[in-house]
């Protein structure tokens, strides 16, 4: 899949649980691919991590939903949940401001999943990749650790 003289870059999971294709999300807008292409977590634990070393682009006011980019361009949406944007940030908490530089693993904030899960919310957790047209991507399918297991791995085309 990936040409052998393009350097492969990784990422590793920003949330612990179990990795979905993208195309199995509760959500259209996800599942079809509208913001582009991506996986998703089903978590089992509410920190979250950092999938990559980049820079924190944009943390929505309801802190359910960041936008990282990475060196080489990649930009990736991390959005905790389905329409937790209606909880207005109840449950979640962020330790990162806009346009600071964060390492892979480190802890971005947290999520109440108790909370969500009571209040009717699906959990699912997409990671898309907005520009990904530009990048190969090999999508791995199992149980993680936040901030430890490769989900994916990647090359520009």
């Amino acid at each position: 899949m990936f040409d052998l003289f393009k350097k492969t870059k990784k990422i590793i999971s920003p949330m612990s649980g179990r990795t979905i294709p993208i195309e199995e999300v509760n959500d259209e807008v996800f599942s079809q691919k509208m913001l582009g292409t991506g996986i998703a977590i089903i978590p089992n634990e509410g920190k979250l991590c950092a999938p990559f070393d980049a820079e924190v682009v944009q943390i929505f006011e309801t802190r359910h939903s960041y936008i990282l980019r990475a060196d080489d361009g990649l930009e990736a949406l991390i959005h905790i949940g389905i329409n937790t944007v209606e909880l207005a940030g109840e449950g979640f908490e962020s330790y990162v401001k806009e346009h600071q530089k964060v390492n892979a693993g480190e802890v971005l904030g947290t999520v109440n999943l108790d909370l969500l899960k009571k209040k009717g919310y699906c959990e699912q957790s997409p990671i898309i990749f907005v520009n990904g047209d530009t990048f190969k991507f090999d999508f791995k399918y199992l149980d993680v650790k936040a901030g430890k297991t490769l989900i994916v791995n990647y090359c520009r085309k």
